[in-house]
């Protein structure tokens, strides 16, 4: 776990690079209360994108999709709708 964490963290730089390049519509799922990933982290990342969405789940943490499974489905359906 250590490892792939150090490993993500290092590779942050690049997909900021990176992110510009995505020309497909996006979905950004963001947890309001993510202690991991602050939701301004996806604010950033749907500026640097430019065809993405945030939706940010209220009262939701980092593992959302584990613990609001319903609500994230949900909007993955909506979204590909």
């Amino acid at each position: 776990m250590v490892r792939m964490c150090a490993g993500y963290q290092g590779t942050l730089p690049r997909l900021k690079q990176l992110f510009p390049t995505v020309r497909i519509p996006a979905l950004l799922l963001w947890g309001e209360r993510d202690k991991h990933s602050p939701v301004a982290q996806g604010e950033k990342f749907v500026e640097l994108m430019r065809c993405a969405r945030l939706e940010v789940i209220p009262r939701s943490g980092h593992w959302m999709a584990v613990n609001l499974a319903e609500d994230v489905s949900a909007r993955i359906e909506r979204f590909l709708g």
